[in-house]
């Protein structure tokens, strides 16, 4: 009888957390292993990170060449053991930041309506809780509005329903 040699155990695949452009990436492998990244399937390496003590790893400078849609492939190699499958990862879209809420003071029948909100944001006032925008406020560079001329219609107890937007975010929530 011939003897063998032990086989080599295989790294385990590592795991990737979600990525964005313009975020990072991170995920967790084996600890102590090489994580090895790379733009193409036949795996031209471009970076090498090791995992720590607990198996996490971390790249904080994503390049510039990155853009959402493209896919990046991950493997991992252990020490005495062989390199791990691939992994592919599509890289999302970075999520636009949301306006934050607008703020509404006091409002009385034939008075004005005046608050606050992110500066140069539009605010969007509305009767209906569904959003049909009946007035858009610019704000000023301090983020401030005014309407003086409150429709005959609104009357005491009557809901006004206000959001706000600023160019390149999302639109905020709503108030009442």
């Amino acid at each position: 009888v011939t003897v063998q040699e032990k086989p080599q155990e295989q790294t385990p695949l590592p795991t990737v957390n979600e990525i964005r452009v313009g975020g990072s990436i991170t995920g967790h492998a084996e600890a102590n292993a090489d994580v090895y990244i790379s733009q193409t399937e036949g795996f031209g390496s471009y970076k090498t990170i090791r995992t720590d003590a607990n198996g996490n790893f971390k790249w904080d400078s994503i390049p510039y060449t990155v853009n959402a849609g493209d896919k990046l492939y991950f493997t991992s190699k252990t020490d005495g053991k062989t390199e791990s499958g691939k992994v592919a990862v599509t890289v999302q879209e970075k999520p636009q930041e949301q306006t934050p809420l607008p703020t509404v003071n006091e409002i009385r029948v034939g008075g004005s309506i005046t608050g606050h909100a992110e500066a140069n944001a539009d605010v969007y006032i509305s009767q209906t809780e569904g959003f049909g925008s009946y007035k858009t406020i610019r704000t000023d560079a301090d983020g401030n509005f005014k309407w003086d001329s409150i429709p005959y219609t609104v009357n005491a107890g009557d809901k006004l329903y206000f959001t706000s937007k600023t160019d390149g975010k999302t639109e905020s929530g709503k108030v009442a």
